[in-house]
């Protein structure tokens, strides 16, 4: 519901750091006002953005978006600050030390990652632009101007680093000479995030159906429980980075899942998209080990056991899927008459924008 969503991001907003970052919870357990910071920060830094402006997709509510613009744009410049090279993408910030894998600060959370990543400097771009739009909403031609031109370079850069020939490696630090090859299943999120948005894509066409044609012969058909997170060109498995229960990179993890099916049915990839959706969603309801009220984090390609975490609500995303399968944003699911206004009805509930 809006105003549930928007008491999140008033908490997040009240919260915010004067430096610009926005915490990554407000407490653990019954706390609510013991805000963490510096966890994930890397993303959390452009997602809170891309929040505010998705609310205003939602609503159109011209105030709303010019109350929250310099929290935003507080956010937007600590996410750029970010970029330690100025090759305009997102570095990945791990705080891990020797021997341990906690905090990677990216989603993966205990499998860090170097240099640029395809995840987060590709969902970095996509934040941006969203960025760019609120930016000219609000009356800065200058500061839109400045960001489109970081966004610009920011695409180079992203083919010089990441682009191997059949997909998007997962992430490349050319200084320190560190790199993983695999693809990795989510790799074209800033894709994703910047349809949701209504926005052009943030890659190449012409790459994201040869890197749908990848995640297809690698990802989606390595585990009957779910898309693969990361698997190598020669169909190896990637095994870096997790706990020492559970190895992430050869996990299923639910977002990133929805997340690339969403791409291939943005991209006419029907067949691949639902085959994509439903493997996560039959594994979740349906078993061999069914958890519809305890939904996990990510789930043992072996198994189609949890490999981490309960009620971190990352299956909300499900709500997503008809808005892909119809090819529409949020915009256009919200309308009057639209997906959402047909649940409300349903429901007996009015839309209060």
């Amino acid at each position: 519901m809006p105003e549930t969503l928007l008491i999140s991001l008033k908490n997040t907003c009240h919260f915010q750091l004067q430096g610009g970052e926005p915490p990554f919870c407000v407490g653990l357990g019954f706390a609510i006002r013991d805000p963490r910071y510096h966890c994930q920060h890397t993303d959390g830094a452009g997602e809170y953005p891309q929040m505010i402006y998705n609310y205003y997709l939602r609503t159109g509510d011209r105030k709303f978006l010019e109350d929250f613009w310099p929290s935003a744009k507080k956010s937007l410049e600590f996410m750029i600050s970010l970029d330690v090279d100025g090759d305009g993408l997102i570095e990945d910030h791990a705080h891990t030390i020797p021997g341990e894998n906690f905090p990677a600060n990216n989603p993966m959370d205990v499998w860090p990652w170097f240099g640029a990543s395809s995840f987060t400097a590709g969902r970095g771009l996509a934040f941006l632009a969203c960025g760019i739009k609120m930016a000219e909403l609000m009356g800065e031609p200058e500061l839109a101007s400045q960001w489109r031109k970081m966004y610009n370079q920011g695409q180079q850069s992203y083919e010089e680093k990441l682009w191997n020939g059949k997909y998007y490696r997962t992430y490349n630090d050319p200084v320190h000479q560190r790199v993983n090859e695999a693809s990795f299943s989510a790799q074209l999120s800033g894709v994703w995030n910047a349809r949701t948005a209504g926005l052009p894509d943030t890659l190449p066409k012409e790459r994201v159906q040869i890197v749908l044609d990848s995640i297809t012969r690698l990802n989606l058909r390595a585990s009957k429980f779910g898309v693969v997170n990361a698997v190598f060109d020669d169909g190896t498995i990637c095994t870096e980075g997790g706990l020492s229960h559970s190895v992430w990179s050869r996990g299923n993890f639910i977002q990133c899942n929805a997340m690339a099916a969403g791409v291939y049915l943005y991209h006419d990839r029907r067949e691949e998209g639902l085959e994509m959706g439903e493997g996560i969603m039959n594994t979740i309801f349906r078993g061999p080990h069914a958890m519809p009220w305890s939904q996990p984090c990510g789930l043992d390609m072996d198994h189609g056991s949890t490999c981490h975490g309960y009620d971190y609500l990352d299956h909300v995303i499900v709500w997503t899927y008809p808005m892909a399968i119809d090819g529409k944003d949020i915009t256009e699911m919200c309308a009057p008459g639209g997906f959402v206004q047909a649940i409300l009805d349903a429901a007996g509930q009015p839309d209060e924008r």
